[in-house]
């Protein structure tokens, strides 16, 4: 794993390349449509959303520094970082959405504690392992940072699998009670479902990939030298492989942040109104007791 400069093999020369070129065209990519998202807003995005954004940007510029010069493993403690703090965010969002409004504060203070541990654990690590050129992947606390990471995005999916119950049941709610903007109410009930469906899985992807790439180099190997041969390609299939396996566990959220901030609501950009408004829909997305209680959602909460 590292940069382009520094590849010693024809393989991993052209492993490096390819995880240069693809993240180049992933950052292009973000900061092309970012500028879109953030001169368009007209409410679409709330501050946690461009936050997401903003984020994923920064986790691609890294990236990019990473495969092209990187001589330190801060730079790859510091990518790990940024995703811990991505899907914590989303945990954040999609806890959010069914807890109580009252809990939100304790919610957002148990956020920032996280944010902050993850802030100490990455200053542990820079300082522990800023000489050092190879990837320490015989050492327990990288395997530690993976496993916290698996966690985390496990929380988001059991969390996210709550969320879509209850739009499920709002959505029977609309189907039972059509009016004139049932199909206005049914287009954002789709998309935030999408959405959803996205940011829960995303992250089980990312972590679960990097988790067990992880294990797999430590647990075979007693070295760190012979650990490293699980990162290194040896053949023009390897190479493939790990540009892919690397990918996947370093942008999977990122590409998912902007799946779910641009490509879910790029035809209301530009548009003079509002697709999502927590603070009237917030009623909506609650689990009722029964099918009586439904019935006293009004439609103007939820517009």
């Amino acid at each position: 794993m590292g940069a382009l400069y520094k590849c010693q093999t024809n393989y991993q020369c052209s492993e490096s390349l390819i995880d240069l070129i693809l993240s180049s065209g992933i950052l292009y990519y973000f900061i092309m449509k970012a500028k879109i998202m953030f001169e368009r807003n007209n409410g679409i995005l709330l501050l946690i959303d461009q936050t997401l954004c903003v984020i994923s940007i920064i986790q691609m510029i890294v990236q990019v520094l990473y495969f092209m010069f990187a001589k330190s493993n801060i730079w790859i403690i510091s990518l790990r970082s940024i995703g811990l703090v991505l899907e914590l965010l989303i945990c954040i969002i999609l806890i959010s959405v069914i807890l109580e409004k009252e809990k939100h504060e304790q919610l957002f203070n148990a956020g920032r504690i996280g944010l902050c541990l993850i802030g100490f654990f990455w200053l542990y690590q820079g300082i522990n392992h800023y000489q050092e050129s190879v990837y320490q992947c015989k050492e327990i606390s990288n395997l530690f940072m993976s496993f916290i990471g698996l966690m985390l995005s496990i929380v988001a999916f059991v969390f996210g699998f709550q969320c879509v119950h209850q739009l499920h049941q709002y959505k029977e709610y609309l189907l039972d009670n059509k009016n004139d903007s049932f199909a206005h109410q049914l287009l954002k009930l789709e998309t935030r479902l999408t959405q959803i469906k996205i940011l829960k899985l995303s992250g089980m992807v990312q972590f679960g990939v990097q988790f067990c790439w992880d294990c797999l180099a430590y647990f075979l190997s007693t070295t760190t030298i012979e650990c490293t041969h699980y990162f290194i390609p040896t053949t023009l299939l390897t190479v493939f492989i790990y540009s892919l396996l690397k990918l996947i566990s370093l942008v999977t959220l990122p590409i998912a942040v902007f799946l779910v901030c641009y490509e879910c609501n790029k035809e209301y950009f530009g548009i003079d109104h509002n697709i999502w408004n927590f603070s009237r829909s917030h009623r909506s997305l609650k689990v009722l007791p029964d099918r009586e209680q439904l019935k006293y959602v009004e439609m103007s909460e939820i517009k």
